[in-house]
């Protein structure tokens, strides 16, 4: 049977609870990667709110049920024979998207209210079919917003308190307005010398899941990965813009030298 979507089915439930102005407000600093940098600790109350609307999120995001993809996308191709063929495909392609993100970017289709600008190109014929990229170019801005608050919720959970600046006795001669600003700029120092301690410490993990992604690089390619060059292993955009070519040598994929002297293993 074929699934009927409903309103409730098709939009994720807005935040209504404060916990957006929570997250805001509890935030001292946001680097562009990682945990951000807490003015406070979470209350009990107001980690469990944040938890909570995290998990819904996180429900909400889930791949979708590869049948519900697969009807939606037969649907916008004209539900014939060979169109259920193709969306079988299509759901594949697609299973890393929620069912319900899907489902509204094949009606946007369908109706027509997709624009050219929303796909990167200059001129859309509404009179064909998408293909399969830009379903899923649409549905992924479709669940975007979410997608950036479970991130920002996920980034307050898991953040640190900013360190208080220590006591400071009142000095002759020196004014409110300089006290402050002597301060800040200690209270800045402190924050930057704990950021500094922590890029340290997570560097081995930093550079781990780095050569990971850069192996994955090469094995993708069908070339062995380099060893690693001080911890690092070298990406291979790096090597090709280096001069570097992938060539066949003895049936095997290498990465050859610009000078064709040396091949690089």
């Amino acid at each position: 049977m074929t699934r009927t979507w409903t309103t409730d089915e098709l939009y994720p439930p807005k935040c209504a609870d404060g916990t957006a102005a929570l997250a805001d407000a509890v935030v001292a600093f946001r680097p562009e990667a990682g945990p951000f940098e807490l003015r406070r600790a979470l209350s009990i109350e107001e980690r469990t709110a944040l938890r909570t609307r995290a998990n819904l999120l996180e429900r909400w995001l889930a791949p979708g049920l590869q049948r519900d993809i697969a009807e939606s996308v037969e649907a916008l191709l004209g539900g014939t024979p060979e169109a259920k063929e193709v969306a079988a495909q299509w759901a594949s392609a697609l299973r890393d998207l929620p069912g319900w993100a899907v489902h509204r970017a094949c009606l946007r289709f369908s109706q027509g209210r997709v624009k050219a600008a929303e796909l990167g190109v200059d001129r859309l014929d509404v009179g064909f079919a998408p293909n399969t990229a830009q379903v899923h170019r649409v549905a992924t801005a479709i669940a975007a917003e979410h997608v950036a608050e479970l991130a920002r919720l996920d980034a307050v959970l898991k953040g640190t308190v900013t360190p208080a600046a220590p006591p400071r006795a009142p000095a002759p001669g020196v004014t409110a307005a300089q006290a402050h600003i002597v301060d800040r700029d200690e209270r800045a120092a402190m924050e930057s010398d704990e950021r500094i301690a922590r890029q340290k410490a997570e560097a081995p993990a930093v550079e781990s899941r780095m050569n990971a992604q850069r192996i994955a690089e090469y094995e993708r390619a069908g070339l062995k990965p380099p060893e690693p060059y001080a911890g690092l292993v070298v990406s291979l955009p790096m090597m090709l813009k280096m001069g570097f070519t992938i060539e066949d040598v003895g049936g095997e994929r290498v990465l050859v030298s610009p000078r064709k002297q040396e091949v690089w293993a």
